[in-house]
């Protein structure tokens, strides 16, 4: 079509119509299981992942013992 690029629909018609955050949560997993687990307030909580046992969320207690993200829960 004459060298141009021709989309549908265009794409900056499209980006004006949509509005994108990005949230930052500090601890979140953390955070989330201490609203459904009131008793581990003010204790070092750790969240595992599912498959492989690493450190996906720290709070800032374990945080404090310097234990590393990321890493293997031994």
């Amino acid at each position: 079509m004459g060298g141009r690029d021709v989309c549908y629909p265009p794409i900056r018609e499209t980006l004006t119509k949509f509005l994108f955050e990005l949230i930052d949560v500090n601890n979140f997993y953390a955070s989330c299981e201490r609203i459904f687990r009131p008793d581990l307030h003010n204790k070092p909580v750790a969240v595992l992942s599912n498959n492989d046992g690493c450190v996906i969320a720290r709070s800032n207690e374990v945080k404090s013992i310097r234990y590393s993200h990321g890493g293997p829960f031994i």
